[in-house]
């Protein structure tokens, strides 16, 4: 039930790390709802529900939860041929301090479980969430909270014989607003769409695939302090896809609660780590493949650092092989995209990309070495944690056959038109060594737009001249008449451009 889980509804909601007794409500929210759809594939599926089926199935839902039997929190009642499970949150909370801890308008919320044909369940619902917050973090700063979601619809379908589960929300009208002293988050979509799929995979052992997406439409985030906007994102559309296959469930989902539990991998203590290095330990190597993308249309970003707008922006990862040698797939694109920063200087802004197209391939990434670097080092301080992080990052890229290939990199602004391609690869399993080979359509223009750029910023007088030298070295496509050069970057530290020596070796130089 995702759509129960507000801590993924949205970024801030419940930032309140400091606040271990909210947190704890957080997971127990994450656990109930998992538990609704686990033990729902064990439900009766008679035609007629009877309050004797009932109360089993409540009394199955709450059987980890012996303190709340006795409570309204969750009720089951028949339905004619269904079961009605109503959820009200606002009386899980009463064994709080209301002095520090108070909600309302946590449900009621009707949930619908239908038998079907096959040894198949279905869920669904429809509810709205009018609902606030407000508390008092161990800091003594106040949290408040108020949550809101005109409409949400909720289907699914529970496979009782391979335990998969479908189960696809639609939400209208979300407005969270949350407050924790001065600081201040916004998160508004006129629409969420959230799927969620999984399965037994084909290894078995409780190993299972995921898949899932979500979009949001109309999209708006803001981060304030002292009602000042430090960050503000809004989008017309944000889209969301992932594919993960053999994933052992139960150490996976342990996982997950665990950085929920320490904010993120914020462990207060060396305990905490080891309690989730072991973790880890059991779930590793986490998966055997992955396939995820991200894209947003009309985006915008402002901060204090960078403003960013994009009429489109996305960025995809496959990983996939086995563990000793995986490849990693990267890609991004970016169109009509433009960038101000206050780190790069206002004359320099012509100079970056309004269209990117960029495809890197990792190949021969070793991560067997690195997890039993992880499992296997001694942590005592918070140094070795840091150094077991450096020498993860070794294993992991220190295979004699690593390498990386840029398979495609295309940058176009107003000043330039650029294709780049390349690799880098370990000769004789020791050494990187790199190759380049970039393409230029209209340089003349290009130099003739830096020249121009020079009358307001001098220091792209050296721009300029390193763009002619440049030009010296080029090879000409017959066919376009665009420039080309192949650089390679030897192991001994020689560069050639086009076959002609640009620097000779290392040792050379030095005598």
């Amino acid at each position: 039930m995702a759509v129960l889980d507000f801590a993924s509804c949205g970024p801030h909601i419940f930032a309140t790390s400091a606040n271990r007794e909210i947190l704890e409500v957080r997971l127990k929210l994450v656990a109930v709802a998992g538990l609704f759809a686990l033990f729902a594939t064990g439900s009766v599926q008679a035609m007629e529900m009877r309050q004797k089926d009932a109360d089993d199935f409540r009394a199955g839902l709450l059987s980890s939860y012996p303190d709340l039997a006795d409570s309204d929190f969750l009720t089951v009642k028949p339905a004619g041929d269904r079961l009605e499970v109503t959820l009200d949150f606002n009386g899980f909370f009463d064994g709080l301090d209301p002095k520090t801890f108070r909600m309302t308008g946590f449900g009621p919320w009707s949930f619908f479980f239908t038998p079907q044909d096959n040894n198949v369940a279905k869920l669904n619902a429809e509810n709205s969430v009018k609902a606030s917050l407000l508390a008092k973090g161990v800091d003594g700063k106040v949290i408040e909270g108020n949550f809101t979601i005109g409409s949400f619809v909720l289907d699914g379908l529970i496979d009782l014989n391979t335990s998969g589960v479908q189960l696809n929300t639609s939400a209208w009208g979300v407005d969270f607003l949350s407050k924790i002293g001065e600081r201040q988050a916004v998160f508004l979509a006129g629409k969420m769409d959230n799927t969620i799929n999984w399965r037994a995979s084909s290894a078995g052992n409780g190993h299972v695939d995921y898949s899932g997406s979500w979009s949001l439409s109309d999209y708006y985030q803001e981060a304030s302090q002292s009602q000042v906007p430090d960050f503000k994102i809004s989008a017309a559309k944000i889209d969301h896809e992932y594919h993960l296959n053999d994933v052992p469930k139960k150490e996976f989902n342990s996982l997950i609660l665990s950085l929920f539990a320490n904010g993120g991998g914020s462990f207060k203590d060396l305990e905490d780590f080891e309690k989730f290095r072991t973790l880890l330990t059991a779930s590793f190597p986490i998966l055997s493949f992955l396939n995820e993308s991200v894209s947003a249309a009309n985006l915008t970003v402002t901060s204090p650092l960078v403003n960013l707008a994009a009429g489109y922006l996305s960025s995809a990862v496959i990983l996939q092989g086995q563990p000793d040698a995986m490849r990693l797939a990267w890609a991004v694109k970016a169109q009509d995209m433009k960038m101000y920063s206050q780190m790069v200087p206002a004359a320099y802004w012509a100079l970056l990309p309004n269209n990117v197209d960029m495809q890197v391939l990792f190949e021969g990434l070793d991560f067997a070495s690195a997890g039993n670097e992880l499992i296997t080092a001694q942590v005592q301080t918070k140094d070795d944690v840091r150094a077991m992080s450096e020498k993860f990052s070794e294993k992991l890229i220190g295979s004699k056959s690593m390498s990386i290939s840029l398979k495609q990199l295309k940058l176009i602004s107003g000043v330039y038109d650029l294709k780049i391609f390349g690799t880098v690869r370990k000769v004789d399993g020791k050494n990187p060594q790199l190759e380049l080979w970039i393409s230029a359509h209209d340089f003349d223009k290009s130099i003739a737009a830096v020249q121009e750029l020079t009358k307001k910023a001098p220091d792209l007088s050296q721009v300029s001249f390193g763009m002619m030298m440049a030009k010296g070295f080029a090879d000409t496509n017959s066919s376009d008449g665009s420039l080309l050069w192949a650089v390679v970057w030897y192991a001994d530290g020689s560069v050639t451009v086009n076959g002609q020596s640009l620097r000779g070796p290392h040792n050379a130089d030095q005598r």
